[in-house]
Order: C-alpha cells, then structure tokens, then sequence
C-alpha cells in the first residue's frame, strides 16, 4: 500500500474514490455529478483529492516529501 493510499483509508477502492470526488465536484457547485448512477468524473478533480498528478499513464505524487 502506498503512503497515499494509507493516508486516506475512505478512498480506498473505486467507489470510494469516485463517491469522494463526485462530492468534491458537488461542494464546488457542479451538481451535475450528483445522480448515483453517474460513474464519470473529472481527472483533474481526481488529481486533486489524491494529491498526484497523472501523466502518460503514470502518475507523479505532487504532495510527497522526497526521501
């Protein structure tokens, strides 16, 4: 497990990353992403509350401490 991953045990898993982002998309007043149903959010609202940026299908954790 990741140092993410252990720091954010809600978001472990699929749906509770898509659950927290679609919050966070809703909390900015998108309330677009509110249906259950809705399985789609946005990359940069993932980015954001995993802390990481992905690119070119890697990700690069932009709120980690170099070792």
């Amino acid at each position: 497990m990741d140092e993410t991953a252990a720091s954010t045990p809600h978001l472990q898993g699929g749906k509770g990353l898509l659950r927290e982002t679609k919050k966070l998309m809703v909390s900015k007043g998108h309330t677009y992403y509110q249906p259950q149903k809705l399985g789609r959010v946005p990359r940069k609202a993932v980015e954001e509350l995993l802390g990481i940026r992905f690119q070119d299908g890697q990700a690069e954790c932009t709120s980690c401490t170099p070792m």
